[in-house]
């Protein structure tokens, strides 16, 4: 079960090697998959196209969703915004790519819950493209947000992530 943190993703730096890995994983998920990773990234399709179900459940209004491992599949709290559901599938997709277990509580969740954000934000918004975007399109970050189906508040973390903002 997760919720998103928008500041998760920018703390404890000395996680940079789980979210290098986080990185690279979603990267090598646009490399071996372009069919199903087109921008803006649709992380329903990447999620299915992966073999995972997606399904809608509401039942709990503070959850935006969560990852079943038993089940190989994903839950979406579809009450909330687009965009915010959009990084939550992305999220929960990476506490099945990085073989989070979801069987039991543990005191690497939070670390876990970072790595998942740092996946999901290189899976919407891979590094490459991001630097297309800054220095040969040279876009707004309002218009990156849009291009790449995020919040603003996300683009610029990723922008940060990337060194590209301070």
């Amino acid at each position: 079960m997760s919720t998103f943190c928008a500041d998760a993703a920018e703390r404890a730096p000395d996680d940079e090697p789980r979210r290098t890995l986080a990185e690279q994983k979603a990267l090598g998920i646009h490399l071996l998959h372009p069919e199903i990773c087109s921008i803006p990234v649709n992380p329903v399709r990447v999620a299915k196209g992966l073999g995972l179900a997606v399904y809608k459940d509401n039942s709990a209004e503070n959850i935006d969703g969560w990852y079943d491992e038993d089940q190989n599949a994903i839950y979406l709290n579809t009450n909330q915004p687009l965009m915010r559901r959009r990084f939550t599938v992305a999220h929960e997709l990476g506490h099945y790519i990085m073989g989070h277990s979801t069987r039991e509580r543990n005191k690497d969740e939070q670390y876990n819950d970072i790595e998942a954000n740092g996946f999901a934000a290189a899976l919407l918004m891979p590094a490459p493209a991001v630097k297309d975007c800054v220095f040969r399109k040279r876009m707004l970050t309002r218009n990156m947000a849009e291009y790449f189906g995020v919040s603003t508040k996300a683009m610029i973390i990723r922008l940060r992530q990337l060194g590209y903002v301070h």
